[in-house]
């Protein structure tokens, strides 16, 4: 703040203002690389492995247990995989939580995502669009109320991008059943989150890319089929 704004707002409002200079070195350039507690969607999370996806969405199920939600293939393939956010290596990093392949993830058929066990205070409906907590999830779509032409959101690390869906049921990476749309994505958004960001409707997670009528379009797992297999519920509040 120069002299002359420093000299305005004393005698605006007096001398009960104190005036602080920062280091512009501590301060901290937020993305969807950076440390979130809450956890948002569409962050960046890292596999004990070394490899990293994004940030689904939050759930629980009927116990109260809490997961945080993304893709299946994202798991090491190990017994156990200890997911930190943002990633392994980073001097801010802490402990999700770890996924146990037997019974917590699912990569065949209609469904890849995989639960990752966290304490209640990790999870959220917040959404990481085009800033931290910009957008949040208050409901979500049935797998029946999906179209073709319908608008979808995506938010995964790398990428921030909009599309319309082109199929509700198409094939692709060894999964069925999967929705496709023309939104962009690369690898490290596996398991983004897709919702409508006009109402905060989710509908799905990344999985990858295929084909539809010879085009390259991306795929997702809808939403209900997540919920449905793993009986677990989105945290909407």
């Amino acid at each position: 703040m120069t002299e002359n704004a420093t000299n305005y707002m004393t005698n605006r409002y007096g001398k009960m203002l104190e005036f602080f200079q920062v280091d512009e070195s501590m301060l901290r350039n937020e993305s969807k690389t950076s440390m979130y507690n809450p956890i948002q969607s569409g962050v960046i999370i890292g596999s004990s492995s070394g490899s990293t996806c994004s940030v689904g969405f939050s759930a629980k199920n009927s116990s109260n247990s809490y997961f945080v939600v993304t893709a299946g293939h994202c798991h090491d393939g190990v017994a156990m995989d200890t997911f930190k956010q943002p990633y392994w290596g980073h001097a801010d990093a802490y402990i999700v939580g770890s996924s146990n392949i037997t019974g917590q993830v699912r990569d065949a058929g209609s469904v890849d995502a995989m639960l990752i066990p966290t304490p209640s205070w990790i999870v959220s409906n917040d959404v990481y669009l085009n800033s931290s907590r910009d957008e949040a999830i208050t409901s979500y779509q049935r797998e029946s109320n999906e179209y073709v032409g319908q608008y979808v959101a995506f938010s995964g690390y790398n990428n921030t991008s909009y599309g319309l869906i082109g199929s509700t049921n198409i094939s692709s990476l060894g999964n069925s059943n999967l929705t496709a749309a023309n939104y962009t994505a690369i690898p490290g958004d596996s398991g983004g989150i897709l919702f409508d960001d006009y109402d905060g409707i989710l509908m799905g997670t990344h999985v990858g890319d295929g084909t539809l009528n010879g085009n390259h379009v991306e795929v997702y797992t809808q939403v209900e089929n997540t919920l449905n297999w793993f009986n677990i519920t989105p945290v909407l509040n």
